[in-house]
């Protein structure tokens, strides 16, 4: 999805479609979560969110083991600012979740290993040009993108360039008209900035587990693909 020019939203949207990523993987299909949700009822302890202003990821995480649950994309609308929280009998929660997995700091192993079973939630430095006019390509150690993290993104996958350069992909909250349809790829580089990698992409990368047992009642119905 894209937060617009006046909701800094990305640990939101990071958040719920961590959140999706896992649940398709673990239930075999998609769901669209609300980011509004997200917004609205995590500005309080002990989520410490503060809706357009920012927030953490695991912020909505948290929330959900709480309530539990979250709702559907369509039963909690974005709106594209904060709103009174609401979760009336009409937002039932559709998708739940177990814990939260922190991976390790500065470990590039650990988050190419994580990668492999959930999408991951990472910190990224985007107050930058490389991620401000980025169109497509790798984000380098050459790229002046410093370990100073201030958007969240979803590192889902890995790969290789044709010239040797390893990369993680990571969907960023810009919409699928930035970069790389929604994506950005940023080099391997786990000696850089003091083994915290480019843009800071090694300090804090978290990620949903799936509950240990969804019971049939709390199943819910397949949605379209996320438009995220």
């Amino acid at each position: 999805m894209d937060c617009g020019p006046y909701c800094w939203c990305s640990w939101a949207a990071t958040g719920a479609a961590a959140v999706e990523g896992m649940w398709k993987i673990a239930m075999g299909y998609l769901v669209q979560l609300s980011v509004q949700e997200f917004l609205d009822c995590t500005d309080h302890a002990p989520y410490n969110c503060n809706g357009c202003v920012g927030g953490w990821s695991d912020g909505p995480w948290l929330y959900m083991m709480d309530r539990p649950g979250v709702a559907s994309w369509t039963a909690y609308p974005w709106v594209g600012s904060k709103t009174p929280c609401d979760v009336s009998g009409n937002k039932p929660p559709i998708a739940f979740i177990g814990g939260i997995v922190d991976v390790p700091n500065y470990d590039d192993a650990a988050l190419a290993t994580a990668v492999t079973s959930n999408p991951v939630a990472i910190m990224l430095n985007s107050a930058n040009t490389a991620f401000q006019f980025y169109t497509t390509g790798v984000i380098d150690e050459y790229s002046v993108c410093t370990a100073n993290p201030t958007d969240a993104g979803l590192a889902v996958g890995f790969g290789v360039t044709p010239g040797g350069m390893k990369y993680f992909k990571i969907k960023f909250s810009y919409g699928t008209g930035w970069g790389e349809a929604g994506f950005v790829r940023v080099q391997r580089a786990p000696y850089f900035e003091g083994n915290a990698g480019v843009c800071g992409m090694y300090l804090s990368p978290m990620s949903p587990i799936p509950p240990p047992l969804v019971s049939q009642s709390h199943t819910p119905t397949p949605t379209s693909t996320p438009t995220y």
